[in-house]
């Protein structure tokens, strides 16, 4: 995906957006407030992303949009409840990396992300970074490779269980640099920082929010950035394929769906709302302020980026052979 490229279609999708919903306005619509669901607990960074572009968007259609946090299965249980609500426009969801495009090859799905919604508008992406402890002796990428390569199989990094973000993250880097690096699941972020920290593992991949401030405090090493361009947090951190690593561009991302077969006018109606919540000021500022970058995008760009996204992890899921029990 050229993001970029994907950014510059902005007022293209606004035109889109307003044009067809002046030709075929959605009288009476929204006639009560709206849910969003969101699959992830309160508290999440994705909740309070979607508690912000809720307000926004709430204020635009002139009914509340309200936050329903349906939880489980790695997002799947809110996605399937959201694909079997009526077509109204009433019920929402914010769909991420995860439920709709890793799940779609780690488990076998009650819904199908692509036909079973109505994509809305692109939300954000978000990069990792590698990190070390700052106690590490390995200060760069290729220092990390070299030593991988000199001891394979002993060293490890954390993640937040198999088939998470994170361990999918080190399978790709460890397939892409020909290297043995040992995954060790965790149930939850603090609990790697703290091993990182302690020098028991070797590395993670941390979402910038969660590493910047231990990085500014001293206590956490960047080595590289996830995607395939540099984050404005970070901008002297290299990325991956700066470093060598070719191919190598992950991200974790968001988007708003709406249940498939939505009518047209209020599908444009919404996706101007969305675009329009998501390109405000207090909208991107709060994303930025949480390590992201906004996106909004068309309808059909938001689409067209989720059938990539199902065909890149699925080649990592396979290629590395990850299975669930």
């Amino acid at each position: 995906m050229n993001w970029p490229a994907f950014a510059c279609g902005l007022l293209a999708a606004m035109t889109f957006c307003s044009t067809a919903a002046a030709q075929t306005p959605a009288q009476g619509y929204p006639d009560r407030p709206v849910r969003l669901v969101v699959p992830f607990p309160a508290g999440t960074i994705t909740d309070l992303v979607g508690r912000k572009v809720a307000e926004v968007v709430g204020r635009d259609l002139g009914q509340p949009v309200i936050i329903d946090n349906r939880v489980g299965a790695g997002g799947n249980i809110g996605a399937d409840y959201v694909a079997k609500q009526p077509a109204d426009g009433h019920t929402l969801f914010m769909g991420t990396t995860a439920n709709l495009a890793v799940n779609a090859t780690l488990y076998r799905l009650p819904y199908d992300p692509v036909t079973d919604f109505t994509p809305l508008s692109m939300g954000y992406y978000s990069c990792n970074l590698l990190v070390v402890s700052s106690q590490s002796r390995i200060h760069s990428l290729a220092d990390l490779i070299a030593e991988a390569k000199r001891r394979p199989g002993q060293l490890n990094y954390g993640s937040p269980g198999v088939g998470t973000a994170g361990h999918l993250a080190g399978e790709w880097f460890t397939i892409t640099t020909g290297t043995s690096i040992a995954n060790v699941p965790f149930k939850g972020g603090p609990q790697i920082l703290n091993e990182l920290m302690a020098g028991r593992l070797d590395m993670s991949f941390e979402a910038v929010g969660n590493a910047q401030p231990l990085i500014r405090a001293g206590k956490l090493r960047p080595l590289a950035t996830t995607c395939a361009e540099r984050i404005p947090a970070f901008p002297d951190v290299p990325t991956m394929i700066e470093s060598g690593v070719r191919d190598y561009d992950i991200r974790g991302w968001a988007m708003f769906m709406a249940p498939a077969r939505l009518p047209d006018a209020i599908a444009a109606r919404l996706a101007e709302a969305f675009f329009k919540a998501l390109s405000s000021p207090e909208t991107r500022d709060f994303i930025k302020a949480n390590g992201m970058e906004p996106n909004p995008a068309s309808p059909a760009a938001t689409s067209a980026f989720l059938k990539e996204e199902i065909g890149k992890w699925g080649t990592i899921v396979r290629t590395a052979g990850i299975k669930l029990d």
